[in-house]
């Protein structure tokens, strides 16, 4: 439907209803009539209860949000029994690395009883069907007992099965047609003696996708021919694979790239707690015995994978760069050769032993599984051993946590620092009373300490303080530990000159190999050239010409010697004026703190004025004025430099007038033969007219006559003279004349000094403005006459009308946009509505003949001069009074009136109120409007907030029902006003199908004090406006079957909801009705009844279920004989359901 796709909900009513019935056997029943808590006082439990009769309760919940709940119950009286939980595995590991999976199983045994014969087995295949089907209504997990290939085959292909026991003899053959299972499952050995092995032979491969768990002696075994590639007797795609407790997988591998277990990702786990598992290939020519791709994952904790092929072309472990294998046990060892009894109750191993630890903690990764990620041994030589030897052709088994026939007792060797040295045996693996040779070899920089007995009973060591002695082993497996400790040499440092610096180091006792930090310090004058190594054997400097460094200890004392040179600088002289002097030192190449004359040496005309030191440390000059003095070298090459100054002469301007000018010269010190530009700078209203030389012997102006020009100095001090005049004005004539060149009034003359300024301005002609500004209205005077004119035109005026108020009306000037003194002017004013005219106004402008006369819209006058401003008054006119009005639906006022006043014209707003126990239902249309000439009513309209119950036959009659649901009083507008309770009473216990019919609805009319049966029934009001009114469902949910307290079912049990008949006391369409009126309820689906749009569904409407003769007889609960009914209390919950959504 329409309004379900948009999904937006406006509103939703849950109600939540417990319907009830109760069966009481005639045997016990000891009352005849009464309550239900009579009854339930009566009632005597049966002494047990059948395990069959307990079924899972299913929750509900109930959204929260925008829900109004309500619910009755009833109490309910049986009795229950806990379903127990078998756990199947727990597997557990050492304290060094834990590899556990947990499998929880929750079982009910279903067990196939007889024995059938083949063409009975073909029987059974063909009703498989309906035994899948039967599982599939099972909650707990299911287990099935086989006994031959055909159980197994049925179980394997059922993914309802989740347990396979196996309790067959010594041997299932011949399974075939196995499909790939997607559930998970466990087989396990169910047999009367659980130390038997049980084989069974598969010409299927078992594939998966989820997870398969193998416990107890249960041995697969497939054999797999040459013209069948990529095969295996387990396949996993993602699934995880355990093998427990003596659980092994065999293949005889003849095809090309086949597994005997194939893993595409997922886990493989090989444990027990008492009897190892594994995977096993023999007779085999190609493939290998366990595959991991795609990142598969084997823990390999009891158990082991073995190859007893023929040739050398099987693998271990085929395993891809992403795939990992972890190795835990405490009894490991890879062996070439082995062979393995294919029956036996423990594997024997026999074959060469490649290697053999008694502890192993391993992850390894890369192709085929030969690279060790990371590894804890011991003897810790896994990591290097198995490397050697994972790619071998004759390695072919890999065992952990596995009975072995013995090689004697097993000798590790370790040392206390892994560094110190490699000790080892001659032979590793005696038995008691032999003897083996034992060496230390403690590496260079270690001393061998002794020999300790760490693990192990009986053994003994020849000479525990000897590098190379004798171990006799005991009566166990030994471990024994050889003792080192490191070396620690001296490191002595010298200096080649014992000035030259303070070599020192961070460490002086250093084992060899160890670093430190050598720091050469050379002192101030005096320079590092490098390091040497005097004595001592294998030491070792970073960087022997680098101060700082890094020195390793060799084998021996070792003594190293920094060596220094002393260092010399130069000395460089310079002269700030290269013409002022030629500065000489007696020597000019010193060591630190040697000291020589230096000379000025000023040239003729020049001054010595001192010394500076330019660039260089620590150097010194006696007397810094002196021109022959001592300078003392410092730390580093020096530039001193001597300081001259050339004499200089001044030069004096002035000027014969001296409001002429400001001569100037750009330089007033000059030494002889210098120049520099001088200018004349006359005043306003003065011009230059020649320089003069007044002193200065040797000195001359370039161009006398000209106001800019160079002067050179001579030997002497100078004076020049700058001589000025006054410059004469011309007259500036200011003229008046119009657009067409008419003079308008008489000219202006203005008479100044040069330079001074002049400023005019238009003259005020009557009847003219200035069209034209001239550019020099104001300027300044010069020598020649100016003349400035202004240009006018006739003059235009402009009328700005102002109304107050500003929207109070519209007026009209008859006149040009612009106005001409003399024009005729007309204006009218007219008010809007609900305004008066008041009166003209003229705030602005020259008009002599302007007259406003009271009260009159219309003003008639000649035009003056001036731009004018007119403003016009107005009056508001008040409006007629707005009445609003509070209404019940039959018109009775609910609450005082309010009365609103206000101008013609001005907006009013008027307001719904709350009035207790009262909801609006009906908003006006004229809420907000304008005040007008004549009066106004605004009427809101309300209804009771809560709507009573009717009488589902007259529903124009308001009742009281007996046994009301609690409703909430804050529904609104639209709301579920009643339900009818179904109560089906206490009913005799019935071998047969039986119809139980809901008692009648019990009501008191307010006339009437005397009860009435009627139909039960529901009732719901929709009291909103037709803005907000949308689509609307009525529908019911039964939540559960009924059940008992104690979680009883009354299987097949069905609520019937017939004669479904819709009145109402209103003129407005009805509901349409979404089923004949006829409703059969299933647990847990919702059913439609009723459904409303448009205009359809207003007001309060009665869906009852029967009338006045088929009242009690209308709502029915249908009981099954197979319900298998107790002498208890059943309830069910309904859920009714009323939702709306919005309209477009």
């Amino acid at each position: 439907m329409n309004h379900l796709v948009k999904k937006i909900m406006l509103h939703v009513v849950l109600i939540t209803m417990t319907i009830s019935v109760f069966f009481q056997p005639l045997s016990i029943l000891r009352a005849e009539a009464g309550s239900n808590d009579d009854l339930k006082d009566t009632i005597e439990e049966p002494a047990s209860i059948d395990p069959n009769d307990l079924f899972g309760v299913t929750s509900f919940s109930i959204p929260q949000s925008d829900i109004q709940e309500k619910e009755s119950v009833y109490t309910v009286q049986s009795s229950a029994k806990e379903a127990t939980v078998e756990e199947a595995i727990d597997v557990a590991s050492d304290e060094e690395s834990t590899i556990v999976e947990n499998l929880e199983a929750h079982s009910d045994t279903l067990e196939i009883e007889e024995q059938k014969s083949e063409v009975e087995r073909k029987e059974i295949e063909s009703i498989s069907t309906t035994e899948e089907t039967n599982l599939e209504g099972r909650n707990a997990t299911n287990s099935i007992i086989v006994n031959d290939h055909i159980d197994f085959r049925l179980a394997w292909n059922n993914p309802q099965v989740t347990e396979i026991v196996i309790q067959s003899g010594f041997t299932i053959s011949n399974i075939n047609d196995l499909n790939q299972r997607t559930t998970a499952i466990k087989i396990r050995h169910g047999g009367n003696n659980p130390g038997e092995t049980i084989l069974i032979r598969s010409h299927a491969p078992m594939r998966t996708t989820s997870d398969i768990v193998i416990e107890g002696r249960v041995s697969f075994y497939r054999h797999i021919p040459s013209n069948t590639l990529n095969q295996s007797m387990i396949i996993s795609d993602g699934g995880n694979i355990t093998l427990y407790n003596g659980a092994w997988i065999y293949a005889e591998l003849s095809a090309s790239n086949s597994a005997a277990v194939q893993m595409n990702g997922g886990k493989i786990f090989i444990d027990g707690t008492d009897t190892p598992s594994g995977i096993k290939n023999f007779s085999v020519l190609n493939g290998s015995v366990l595959s991991l791709q795609d990142g598969a994952e084997l823990y390999l904790h009891k158990g082991g994978l073995l190859n007893e092929g023929t040739t050398n072309n099987v693998l271990l472990i085929n395993s891809s760069s992403d795939s990992k294998v972890y190795i835990v046990g405490e009894e490991v060892m890879m062996t070439t050769g082995a062979k393995f009894l294919l029956y036996s109750t423990i594997p024997e191993l026999s074959g060469s032993v490649i290697a053999k630890w008694s502890m192993v903690d391993a992850y390894l990764s890369g192709t085929n599984a030969t690279e060790v990620q990371s590894a804890t041994s011991r003897p810790g030589n896994f990591s290097s051993i198995y490397s050697a030897n994972a790619t071998r052709a004759d390695y072919n088994a890999l065992i952990v946590d596995m009975p072995m026939y013995s090689s004697g007792n097993f000798l590790s060797i370790e040392a206390n620092l892994i560094e110190a040295g490699d000790p080892m045996a001659n032979d590793y693996y005696l038995f008691e009373g032999d003897t083996t040779e034992i060496q230390a070899n403690p590496n260079p920089g270690y001393s061998f300490s002794g020999w300790e007995i760490i693990t192990g009973s009986g053994g003994s060591i020849a000479n525990a303080t000897n590098a190379n002695t004798t171990f006799t082993m005991g009566s166990s497996d030994t471990t024994i530990r050889a003792v080192y400790s490191q070396d620690k040499y001296s490191l002595t440092l010298q200096a080649n000159l014992p000035e030259g610096g303070n070599p020192s180091a961070s460490a002086e006792i250093m084992a060899q190999g160890d670093t430190t930090e050598i720091q050469a310090n050379p002192n101030p004058g005096y320079s590092f050239s490098g390091w040497e190594i005097i004595t001592g054997s294998g030491g070792s400097i970073a960087n022997a010409t680098n101060a700082n460094t890094t020195f390793t200890m060799g084998s021996s004392d070792t003594t190293i010697r920094a060596v220094y040179s002393q260092d010399k600088y130069n000395l460089t002289l310079q002269a700030n004026l290269p013409e002022g002097g030629e500065p000489s030192a007696n020597a000019e190449i010193m060591a630190q703190g040697e000291t020589t004359q230096i000379h000025a040496n000023p040239n003729p005309g020049y001054s010595f004025s001192g010394w500076e030191i330019i660039t260089g440390s620590g150097g010194s000059i006696t007397n810094a004025t002196n021109a022959n003095t001592t300078f003392t070298m410092g730390s580093s090459d020096t530039t001193i430099r001597a300081v001259y100054s050339q004499d200089k002469y001044n030069l004096t301007l002035q000027a014969n007038l001296l409001e002429g000018g400001e001569p100037s010269a750009n330089v007033s010190s000059l030494v002889m033969g210098g120049s520099t530009s001088i200018s004349a700078n006359p005043s306003a209203g003065y011009r230059f007219v020649q320089w003069e030389m007044i002193s200065g012997a040797g000195s001359r102006i370039e161009n006398a006559d000209s106001p800019n020009t160079t002067f050179v100095m001579g030997s002497t001090d100078a004076i020049v003279q700058a001589k000025y005049e006054r410059i004469q004005a011309g007259v500036v004539t200011v003229t008046f004349v119009s657009d067409k060149g008419i003079q308008l009034a008489d000219p202006i003359k203005l008479i100044g000094d040069y330079g001074d300024t002049y400023s005019t301005k238009a003259a005020e002609i009557t009847g003219w403005t200035v069209k034209t500004m001239p550019q020099n209205a104001t300027g300044v005077f010069t020598e020649d006459a100016q003349f400035v004119t202004y240009i006018y035109e006739v003059s235009t005026y402009t009328i700005t009308i102002v109304q107050f108020p500003k929207d109070a009306g519209t007026v009209t000037v008859h006149a040009p946009e612009l106005v001409n003194t003399g024009q005729l002017i007309y204006i009218v004013a007219e008010p809007n509505e609900g305004y008066r005219f008041d009166s003209f106004e003229l705030i602005e402008g020259n008009h002599p003949d302007f007259y406003a006369a009271p009260d009159d819209p219309e003003l008639l006058f000649i035009f003056g001069t001036g731009d004018t401003i007119i403003h016009v008054h107005y009056e508001r006119i008040d409006g007629a009074n707005v009445e609003v009005n509070y209404l019940d639906t039959k018109g009775t006022k609910i609450a005082d009136t309010k009365v609103l006043s206000g101008y013609i014209g001005d907006q009013y707003e008027t307001e719904a109120v709350d009035i207790e126990g009262y909801l609006l239902v009906e908003t006006p249309d004229n809420v907000n409007g304008v005040f007008k000439d004549t009066a106004q009513t605004v009427n809101y309209i309300y209804d009771t907030e809560i709507v009573a119950p009717v009488d589902p036959l007259a529903p124009e009659v308001e009742v009281e029902p007996e046994n009301k649901p609690d409703l909430s009083e804050n529904q609104g507008l639209f709301s579920i006003d009643f339900i009818s309770q179904f109560n089906f009473g206490v009913q005799k216990i019935s071998a047969s199908d039986q119809i139980y019919y809901a008692q009648a609805q019990s009501i008191v009319t307010s006339d009437d004090s005397e009860k009435q049966e009627r139909p039960n029934y529901i009732q719901i009001s929709d009291r909103r406006s037709s803005d907000v009114r949308g689509v609307w469902e009525l529908s019911v949910t039964q939540l559960e079957q009924f059940a008992s307290e104690r979680g009883h079912t009354l299987l097949g049990a069905q609520i019937q909801l017939t004669n479904g008949q819709i009145d109402s006391a209103t003129d407005h369409p009805e509901p349409t009705m979404k089923t004949d009126g006829q409703v059969e309820l299933i647990p847990g689906e919702k059913q439609s009844l009723l459904y409303a749009e448009g205009e359809q569904g207003q007001g309060t409407w009665v869906y009852r279920f029967g009338d006045a003769h088929t009242a009690d007889q209308s709502v029915a609960l249908n009981v099954p004989s197979a319900a298998n009914s107790m002498a208890t209390n059943y309830e069910s919950k309904l859920l009714w359901e009323l939702s709306a959504v919005p309209g477009n």
